[in-house]
Protein backbone atom coordinates (compact mmCIF):
# COMPACT_ATOMS: atom_id res chain seq x y z
CA UNK A 1 0.00 0.00 0.00
CA UNK A 2 1.36 3.26 -0.92
CA UNK A 3 0.44 6.38 0.88
CA UNK A 4 1.21 9.79 0.62
CA UNK A 5 1.27 12.30 3.24
CA UNK A 6 0.63 15.56 2.86
CA UNK A 7 1.78 17.30 5.93
CA UNK A 8 4.34 20.12 6.82
CA UNK A 9 4.41 19.72 10.27
CA UNK A 10 6.81 17.73 10.91
CA UNK A 11 5.49 16.43 14.99
CA UNK A 12 1.92 15.71 13.03
CA UNK A 13 3.60 14.41 9.94
CA UNK A 14 5.57 11.99 12.71
CA UNK A 15 3.03 11.21 14.36
CA UNK A 16 1.16 10.02 11.72
CA UNK A 17 3.86 7.93 10.31
CA UNK A 18 4.22 6.57 13.60
CA UNK A 19 0.63 5.41 13.59
CA UNK A 20 0.66 3.78 10.40
CA UNK A 21 3.75 2.07 10.95
CA UNK A 22 2.45 0.23 14.43
CA UNK A 23 -0.30 -0.77 12.04
CA UNK A 24 1.64 -3.13 10.43
CA UNK A 25 -0.57 -2.89 7.64
CA UNK A 26 2.33 -3.30 4.95
CA UNK A 27 2.43 0.52 3.69
CA UNK A 28 5.19 2.53 2.39
CA UNK A 29 4.41 6.40 3.46
CA UNK A 30 6.08 9.53 1.12
CA UNK A 31 5.90 12.81 2.82
CA UNK A 32 5.24 16.03 0.83
CA UNK A 33 5.51 19.21 3.02
CA UNK A 34 4.82 21.57 -0.08
CA UNK A 35 1.74 21.62 -2.61
CA UNK A 36 4.36 21.81 -5.11
CA UNK A 37 5.86 18.59 -3.86
CA UNK A 38 2.50 16.85 -3.43
CA UNK A 39 1.46 17.38 -6.82
CA UNK A 40 4.85 16.29 -8.59
CA UNK A 41 4.50 13.04 -6.43
CA UNK A 42 1.25 12.72 -7.59
CA UNK A 43 2.07 13.34 -11.15
CA UNK A 44 4.57 10.26 -10.92
CA UNK A 45 2.65 7.64 -9.16
CA UNK A 46 -0.78 6.40 -8.27
CA UNK A 47 -1.33 5.94 -4.18
CA UNK A 48 -3.97 3.95 -2.50
CA UNK A 49 -4.32 6.60 0.03
CA UNK A 50 -3.78 10.31 0.29
CA UNK A 51 -3.55 11.68 3.85
CA UNK A 52 -3.51 15.98 3.38
CA UNK A 53 -3.84 19.01 6.06
CA UNK A 54 -5.94 21.54 4.55
CA UNK A 55 -3.39 24.29 5.81
CA UNK A 56 -0.16 23.94 4.84
CA UNK A 57 2.69 26.80 5.94
CA UNK A 58 2.86 28.60 2.23
CA UNK A 59 -0.81 27.88 0.87
CA UNK A 60 -3.41 25.31 1.31
CA UNK A 61 -4.25 22.22 -0.05
CA UNK A 62 -6.95 23.56 -2.67
CA UNK A 63 -4.48 23.56 -5.52
CA UNK A 64 -3.53 19.76 -4.76
CA UNK A 65 -7.16 18.80 -4.51
CA UNK A 66 -7.95 20.62 -8.27
CA UNK A 67 -4.70 18.28 -9.62
CA UNK A 68 -6.48 15.24 -7.93
CA UNK A 69 -9.98 16.13 -9.57
CA UNK A 70 -8.43 16.80 -12.73
CA UNK A 71 -6.52 13.55 -13.25
CA UNK A 72 -8.15 10.01 -14.98
CA UNK A 73 -10.15 7.70 -12.52
CA UNK A 74 -7.42 5.16 -13.17
CA UNK A 75 -4.61 8.28 -12.32
CA UNK A 76 -6.07 9.17 -8.99
CA UNK A 77 -5.88 7.99 -5.40
CA UNK A 78 -8.00 5.37 -4.12
CA UNK A 79 -8.79 7.33 -0.98
CA UNK A 80 -8.01 10.79 0.00
CA UNK A 81 -8.20 11.79 3.43
CA UNK A 82 -8.70 15.61 4.65
CA UNK A 83 -7.26 16.06 8.40
CA UNK A 84 -7.50 19.92 9.66
CA UNK A 85 -9.21 22.06 12.33
CA UNK A 86 -10.39 24.56 9.61
CA UNK A 87 -14.05 23.73 8.95
CA UNK A 88 -14.11 25.78 6.02
CA UNK A 89 -11.07 24.73 4.51
CA UNK A 90 -12.68 21.00 4.75
CA UNK A 91 -15.87 22.37 2.86
CA UNK A 92 -13.79 24.06 0.06
CA UNK A 93 -11.89 20.60 -0.43
CA UNK A 94 -14.57 18.39 -0.52
CA UNK A 95 -16.45 20.87 -3.16
CA UNK A 96 -13.30 20.35 -5.38
CA UNK A 97 -13.09 16.72 -4.80
CA UNK A 98 -17.39 16.45 -4.86
CA UNK A 99 -16.51 13.62 -7.25
CA UNK A 100 -13.93 11.54 -5.30
CA UNK A 101 -16.26 11.38 -2.18
CA UNK A 102 -13.60 12.32 -0.28
CA UNK A 103 -12.98 11.45 3.38
CA UNK A 104 -12.56 13.93 6.01
CA UNK A 105 -11.49 14.40 9.57
CA UNK A 106 -11.75 17.16 11.94
CA UNK A 107 -9.02 17.62 14.50
CA UNK A 108 -9.78 19.46 17.42
CA UNK A 109 -8.20 22.53 18.19
CA UNK A 110 -5.99 21.16 20.67
CA UNK A 111 -5.44 17.57 19.82
CA UNK A 112 -1.43 17.67 19.18
CA UNK A 113 -0.60 19.63 21.82
CA UNK A 114 -1.61 16.09 24.04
Amino acid sequence: MLILLIEDDELKSSAMERILNIQKIGCKVLKAVSTDRAIRLLGSMIFDIVLMDYNLSESTSEEVATFIASRKKNERPHKVMIHSSDHDGILRLQEILKDFQPKTIEVPQGLYEL
